[in-house]
């Protein structure tokens, strides 16, 4: 999307969530997205930022329009910041796609995903994103993805990671991906507040070879330490090891 698309969806959703305080899980979301941004994503690069449909209009309340609102808050800190080349993918911008000469290389995608209805499949709107994203010139399975989870979920942490994983790697072949994930196993230890796992998958590490069989958390962003990572290392290290396994 362009520079004056970008503002338009920003305007739009700013006008359904303006009067509402970000809560206190959602806000510590975002410092997280915020210190992975800057801390493995390069200035001179390009940032596509994706989110399914949702349920938030002129008419919904809130809690029905946290997600939204997580993505504007989102959004209005990385283009504040001014480090990146922001583009915006919606599945109601179907019919917003970049011209030939307008095309863009993208090098890192944020996609934001939560179930499309009410009693929805959260792997099923990951499918549809990820369907729009291919669909465009500027598509890049290369890049490095950043998928967030907003919502807990019925299966366990691990597994819906993995389940991510497969999916995209299905889709088109994508390795070079950290899924977010709030932990649903472990009891809230910070009152009603998530921790937020953070999942990757490595080829070559078992015999399966390419496909992934297994995720690996790579680090975790906890309330008491401001939203941060735990940890400082790169979340998107070079995954092509010594030894392939036979493979």
């Amino acid at each position: 999307m362009e520079t004056g698309l970008l503002i338009v969806a920003l305007l739009q959703m700013m006008a359904l969530i303006r009067n509402e305080p970000l809560t206190s899980e959602r806000k510590y979301m975002a410092l997280c997205l915020r210190s992975i941004i800057h801390g493995n994503f390069m200035p001179e690069e390009t940032l596509l930022v994706s989110f399914p449909k949702n349920w938030c209009n002129g008419t919904t309340t809130l809690p029905k329009c946290h997600d939204v609102q997580l993505v504007d808050y989102v959004l209005e800190n990385i283009h504040r910041d001014g480090l990146l080349s922001i583009h915006v993918n919606r599945p109601e911008d179907l019919s917003v796609q970049m011209t030939d000469d307008h095309l863009t290389l993208i090098h890192n995608y944020i996609i934001f995903t939560w179930p499309e209805e009410v009693h929805g499949d959260l792997i099923e709107a990951l499918v549809s994103q990820l369907e729009n994203l291919m669909s465009a010139g500027s598509w890049n399975p290369r890049a490095r993805f950043l998928v967030v989870v907003t919502e807990s979920d019925t299966r366990p942490t691990q597994l819906l990671a993995l389940m991510i994983c497969e999916t995209l790697w299905t889709k088109s072949s994508i390795v070079n991906v950290v899924i977010m994930v709030p932990n649903s196993d472990d009891l809230l230890i910070y009152g009603d507040i998530h921790s937020f796992d953070l999942y990757t998958w490595f080829p070559y590490a078992t015999t399966s070879c390419v496909e992934p069989r297994q995720v690996v958390r790579i680090d975790q962003c906890l309330p008491d330490n401001n939203g941060q990572p735990s940890s400082s290392k790169s979340l998107f290290p070079n995954k092509m090891p010594y030894n392939l396994q036979g493979c």
